[in-house]
């Protein structure tokens, strides 16, 4: 593709977390949808909270605490309060249909993987996707990568635009937006198992407005 076009394109940057994959019952993947400008706001955004509440730490649904509640409030009113930026849920649901897939979990898993990746993105875009590495071997995300480049090649309405230049396996540990999905597919997602986290999911739900999209994978009947 030559570089004029290239240059047409609107970039994107994709956030990407799941919970629940171990076990029976369904499971989530979620992103975090935005623009590489609003992603480094996003991100300076997160740097003043955690410089204004002294808490330099990895930020986790799971480690939300009494005491941390105001910290993780702060933290996620950095996407509340950014109408730029979007979030969205699919809820995968693990039936006969979807365990005919493939022979194993991790299979269905890239499959799921792929055709969550492929609703979200849309239009003449090129993406830059960020996944936890610590979910799978580097090996398979590269495998992720070229179907998504391949199917981008495919299609009829936009052939050769719908790109993935970069899907990058990286510790969420170093990405505080990577950190700030996990926390919003919890609130989204997770029965509260606390007070606390039950004041965090209110706190979150009652502001996202319509900028949380949320949609059933493979629905029963």
């Amino acid at each position: 593709m030559h570089n004029r076009t290239m240059a047409s394109l609107t970039a994107r940057s994709l956030y990407c977390d799941e919970t629940r994959t171990d076990g029976g019952g369904p499971f989530f993947l979620g992103v975090l949808d935005c623009s590489p400008r609003r992603a480094e706001l996003l991100t300076a955004a997160v740097d003043r909270v955690r410089q204004d509440h002294r808490c330099h730490g990895e930020m986790k649904w799971t480690k939300v605490s009494g005491r941390m509640l105001p910290v993780y409030k702060a933290f996620a009113d950095v996407f509340l309060q950014d109408r730029y930026a979007r979030f969205s849920v699919m809820r995968v649901e693990r039936n006969v249909e979807w365990r005919s897939w493939a022979r194993t979990n991790e299979e269905r898993f890239f499959r799921t993987y792929y055709a969550f990746l492929r609703r979200v993105m849309s239009g003449y875009c090129r993406y830059d996707v960020h996944l936890d590495h610590l979910q799978a071997k580097r090996w398979r995300w590269d495998s992720l990568r070229y179907a998504l480049r391949g199917a981008a090649l495919r299609d009829e309405y936009a052939a050769g635009k719908r790109l993935v230049p970069r899907l990058r396996a990286v510790d969420s540990k170093t990405s505080d937006l990577l950190q700030l999905t996990d926390v919003l597919l919890g609130a989204w997602t997770a029965a509260p198992s606390s007070p606390h986290k039950t004041a965090l999911q209110a706190h979150i739900r009652e502001r996202a407005g319509n900028r949380v999209e949320e949609w059933t994978f493979l629905r029963e009947g």
